[in-house]
């Protein structure tokens, strides 16, 4: 059994469950590793749309909403305060991109486009190439393509052996090695020879 616990003692008692455990671990890693300012595929946070005045509060809805239907994540900041602040609480949360909307911005059907990181404003940006440049950023990221494999090639028409020690070796082996022998002595570079 279990050893008696001093008086004024209980033994503790751990609930544990990590259903998606490895997922929640790397969640961790990469909160740590990109400290907030997350890639714009990744982000929860992709473009905020700050209008300059109450009379853009519509195109800026408009920007945002055609946003959403590309499938991109934007909001727009239509509450008080300057357009200073708006773009400023912007920032301090790591929105990726700032459209900052207006009535110039409205007649060109443009934003004017503040990037996270970069202190200078990028300027005016024709929405419909925009969208297109961000759609593009947005695209999932997967591994590259696996490199063709090289093909196969039998050594003999004999069956091959069953073990490494029973294997034989390729009879071009050696004159390959005698090849390279040579060049290294000359003082010239070793290269590792190209698969067949």
């Amino acid at each position: 059994g279990e050893a008696a616990l001093p008086p004024g003692y209980a033994r503790p008692v751990i609930l544990h469950r990590a259903i998606l455990g490895s997922v929640e671990r790397m969640t961790g890693v990469l909160c740590e590793h990109f400290a907030g300012k997350w890639p714009f595929w990744l982000s929860p946070r992709q473009v905020m749309v700050v209008p300059v005045s109450e009379d853009a509060f519509e195109y800026a809805c408009y920007v945002r909403d055609t946003l959403h239907r590309r499938g991109i994540h934007a909001d727009a900041n239509l509450g008080d305060g300057t357009l200073k602040k708006k773009v400023r609480e912007a920032q301090v949360a790591q929105w990726n991109y700032i459209m900052v909307v207006g009535k110039n911005e409205e007649e060109q059907v443009s934003v004017n486009l503040r990037v996270r990181g970069q202190a200078k404003p990028v300027g005016e940006r024709d929405l419909a190439e925009l969208i297109e440049q961000l759609e593009e950023e947005n695209r999932p990221r997967a591994l590259s393509q696996p490199r063709a494999l090289p093909p196969f090639r039998r050594r003999e028409a004999a069956e091959a052996p069953e073990t490494a020690e029973e294997a034989e070796p390729v009879a071009e082996a050696p004159a390959a090695a005698e090849a390279v022998e040579p060049a290294k002595e000359e003082g010239a570079h070793e290269t590792e020879p190209a698969m067949a």
